[in-house]
């Protein structure tokens, strides 16, 4: 008899593409946060905790400029409010 994988949980997030990286938040309960922000071949995951989605969209925005700024020092970024209706809905499956 042959098993099927097991496959993982699917998970309800946002993605944003910002500051020339990639950026996927979600939520893991009402006050803890996930982000992972790709950054060519680097992925930096982030665990963090905000009370609201604006909180946790702005905290993870504010990460992914801090490195876009040290990588691009003579670039001219956008704020991070400015960036927040940029987010589009993703699904994906967690391992």
């Amino acid at each position: 008899m042959m098993r099927l994988p097991t496959l993982g949980k699917a998970k309800h997030g946002l993605s944003c593409d910002a500051y020339g990286l990639q950026i996927h938040l979600w939520s893991e309960s009402d006050f803890d946060w996930c982000a992972t922000i790709f950054d060519g071949g680097q992925e930096m995951y982030f665990r963090f905790e905000e009370d609201n989605l604006t909180l946790a969209k702005l905290h993870i925005l504010s990460q992914a400029r801090s490195r876009a700024a040290r990588r691009w020092k003579d670039r001219e970024l956008p704020t991070e409010d400015g960036l927040l209706e940029s987010w589009e809905p993703i699904t994906f499956v967690e391992d």
